[in-house]
């Protein structure tokens, strides 16, 4: 039978009897371990009670950090002092909770990998699987997936030890895959590979076996160990075809290999056991025998019980062929007294429990979590209608406001509209006005020629008498406290304004952005302070706002010329046209006077 490799430390027959000597001590450790924090806690308040050798161990394994204690842990497993790596790692595992940061979690998971391989090797199978199992859960979820396939794996060797291959194969492809997707190295994997060839060969998977004998074989640069599962599985294939000479002679190399490689006392026993199983098929009894009693020393000596079993199995089997009664019997029943103290069908139904256990907490941990996603789902669409409901609420504001705003602004455009249409009234009124104004200042002025040369014609022909009284001076209206010292008589103000308005309607000279009240005085030959008198009294303005005036009033014939000068001038350019050096000025007081903006009125004006 090719045997199944089980990939962990191996004990001496003195460590296993100091191991088993220290039992009680290693129960009080882990005892001590649960509650350690409180054991701590009541010996340094009682002032250093006394709490035994144990308590003041735990006192100080509490005291170091996590690293600390898997540093000296591994120390201890290297040393083979099992006893105290086990105490190390499950003060370890104590530390766990789901606060932790995710290398601390894994670092617990590692503690678990390494404690669960202790309780193996003391083939406390169900402790082992536990924790095993625990180590399963502190890597879920983890982003690193280096032990997941390490747990797996241990937790198939507990089933290959009850012979339940099939539940130890889907652990060990369990393994393999989660290997492969962590991108471990063939190195690290090679025991699940080692396991994949030894079930699949139990179970006379032929078609799996193949499968896994090509990955081995396509490894560029397999280690021993890799090696000598490859040939001993590929002998096993070739047995199963009859090819006993060929099946020995890879069996031979694969133990050859495994000694002068200096593998673990596995692999030279299962080479030896393989061979055994070869010579029994040939009916070669005696080599079986003699390869067996080897196999057997080996196991004895490296205190391998599991394989020791199988070899008085196998044994029996070779003494029941040869009809030796006594022999067959004694070692029958070594094989039933082993396979009794370390694998009993209790301790399979237990392991069973456990892991139905396990896979119900599971369970009922993935329906929690559908229970909350589900109420978080719940609660998110909730949230999401409220949400929709206030954005729907929200759009329907601001369409109302739209409307709202729509109307008002086809409210205003209509009054715009008025008012550029009154404007433009104003304008053509204006326009009207000037054009009779300059017909009536024509005709008054010829009527005043003839009025003036009668005057002199009849002042030359009859001349005033002697003694007449002269015409009484025109009185003169009080002027404003402003003007007070002011010299202007009523008539001299007449004619000074009669001379604003003519340069005011007749020429452009307000549109130049140098006119000033100096330049205006200038112009109607008079002094400024007179013309800012006669411009106050009359029109109650500034000079400034008086010319300013003017000058909106010919902006408005500007902005409206489609087809002249300023058909194709801006707003701005039109405003520089008409002497004003700030855009902002000339659209504030345009607004002002006209009720819209420049550029709304152009706008309408060239609709």
């Amino acid at each position: 039978m090719f045997v199944p490799l089980l990939h962990h430390s191996s004990l001496s027959q003195e460590e296993d009897d100091t191991m088993n000597k220290n039992l009680y001590t290693l129960l009080l450790y882990v005892l001590l371990a649960v509650c350690g924090g409180a054991v701590g806690r009541d010996c340094h308040a009682a002032g250093g009670r006394a709490v035994g050798k144990y308590g003041d161990v735990l006192l100080r394994l509490h005291a170091l950090s996590l690293d600390q204690l898997l540093a000296r842990g591994d120390s201890l497993y290297a040393r083979c002092a099992f006893d105290s790596a086990l105490l190390h790692y499950t003060v370890a595992l104590g530390r766990y909770s789901d606060a932790l940061p995710e290398a601390d979690k894994l670092n617990c998971a590692y503690a678990s990998l390494n404690a669960g391989r202790i309780y193996f090797m003391q083939y406390d199978y169900m402790q082992a699987q536990s924790v095993f199992l625990r180590g399963l859960e502190m890597c879920n979820g983890l982003p690193d997936d280096r032990l997941t396939y390490r747990l797996l794996n241990d937790l198939g060797n507990i089933y290959a030890v009850f012979n339940d291959y099939r539940t130890a194969y889907a652990y060990f492809h369990q393994a393999y895959a989660h290997a492969l997707s962590a991108g471990a190295d063939s190195l690290s994997y090679a025991p699940v590979l080692g396991n994949l060839l030894g079930v699949c060969f139990n179970l006379r998977d032929t078609t799996n076996l193949a499968r896994y004998l090509a990955v081995v074989d396509s490894l560029p640069a397999p280690d021993p160990m890799i090696r000598v599962l490859g040939l001993l599985a590929h002998g096993g294939l070739d047995r199963e075809r009859h090819d006993y000479a060929t099946a020995l002679r890879l069996q031979q190399q694969a133990y050859a290999l495994a000694d002068s490689c200096r593998l673990a006392p596995n692999y030279l026993c299962s080479s030896l056991n393989n061979m055994a199983e070869t010579y029994l098929l040939q009916r070669r009894y005696a080599e079986a025998e003699g390869v067996l009693r080897k196999s057997l020393r080996l196991a004895e000596q490296n205190g391998l019980l599991d394989l020791q079993s199988i070899i008085y199995d196998e044994l029996a089997t070779v003494y029941d062929k040869r009809n030796d009664v006594a022999a067959f019997a004694r070692y029958m029943r070594l094989h039933r007294q082993i396979a009794d103290s370390i694998k009993n069908m209790q301790d399979y139904h237990n392991i069973k429990n456990i892991e139905r256990q396990y896979e119900m907490a599971r369970l009922n941990k993935y329906i929690d979590q559908l229970s909350t996603e589900r109420v978080i789902r719940d609660e998110r669409l909730r949230n999401q209608l409220l949400i929709l409901c206030v954005v729907v609420a929200a759009l329907v504001v601001a369409v109302v406001l739209l409307l709202m705003v729509y109307r008002q602004k086809q409210k205003l455009e209509v009054s715009y509209e008025a008012i550029f249409r009154r404007n433009q009234e104003i304008v053509a009124s204006e326009q009207q006005a000037k054009a009779v104004y300059h017909r009536y200042k024509s005709e008054l002025q010829a009527r005043d020629a003839e009025l003036q040369r009668l005057r002199s014609a009849h002042s030359l022909a009859a001349p005033a008498p002697s003694g007449e009284a002269r015409p009484a001076t025109q009185v003169d209206e009080p002027a404003p406290p402003k003007y007070q010292g002011s010299n202007l008589t009523r008539g001299q103000k007449d004619e000074l304004l009669r001379a604003i308005g003519n340069v005011m309607e007749d020429t452009l000279e307000f549109c130049n952005p140098d006119f000033t009240l100096e330049k205006m005085a200038a112009l109607v030959q008079s002094k400024p302070r007179y013309v800012s008198q006669v411009i106050n009294e009359s029109y109650g303005k500034t000079f400034n706002r008086f010319v300013n005036e003017y000058r909106i009033k010919e902006a408005r014939i500007r902005l409206a010329d489609r087809t002249g000068q300023y058909a194709h001038f801006t707003v701005k350019a039109i405003a520089q046209s008409l002497g004003f050096k700030s855009n902002t000025n000339f659209n504030a007081l345009f607004k002002e006077l006209t009720g819209i903006t420049p550029s709304m009125y152009q706008d309408m004006a060239r609709q």
